[in-house]
């Protein structure tokens, strides 16, 4: 009974046809032009949004609609991208000492981690030459076939 409910279900149900790739034209009806638009924009908004926050990239999207409507969207701001991009030099951003500040301390952290770790690795390298020496005198076998004598 159970396999021919399943079998009424697929019968009855509608087949989508799922996510179709458009022709790229102008849409002749109005309405659907202004879905389309609103959609669209909202798209490519989201897409230079997450651009932005992914890569660390400032974006900005500047949209004038068909009844010449202004819509934009920019990360962190969009005045801020096109007084950059107008004057096509970097702006030192406000907390620019403190960066610099930060990086020093951060480089002087690494340079004595760095410090610390080839004197680890020196140590460690003179136990390997000590053990290696003892394994020289042993013939290079194992401490178990050392004779009795020997031992201490």
């Amino acid at each position: 009974m159970d396999a021919a409910n399943q079998q009424q279900q697929q019968e009855t149900r509608r087949t989508s046809k799922g996510r179709q790739k458009i022709e790229i034209k102008r849409v002749e009806k109005e309405s659907n032009r202004y879905v389309t638009f609103s959609k669209r924009k909202n798209g490519l908004f989201k897409k230079a949004t997450e651009l932005s926050t992914l890569c660390g990239a400032e974006t900005a999207v500047i949209i004038f609609s068909e009844h010449r409507k202004l819509f934009s969207c920019g990360q962190p701001d969009v005045d801020q991208v096109l007084d950059r991009y107008l004057a096509e030099t970097e702006r030192v951003p406000n907390n620019f000492p403190s960066l610099i500040k930060n990086n020093v301390e951060n480089q002087l952290a690494n340079k004595q981690e760095y410090a610390e770790s080839l004197k680890r690795l020196e140590e460690e390298q003179t136990v390997a030459k000590m053990i290696g020496s003892m394994n020289n005198m042993n013939g290079g076998g194992f401490w178990w076939d050392l004779p009795i004598d020997n031992m201490e």
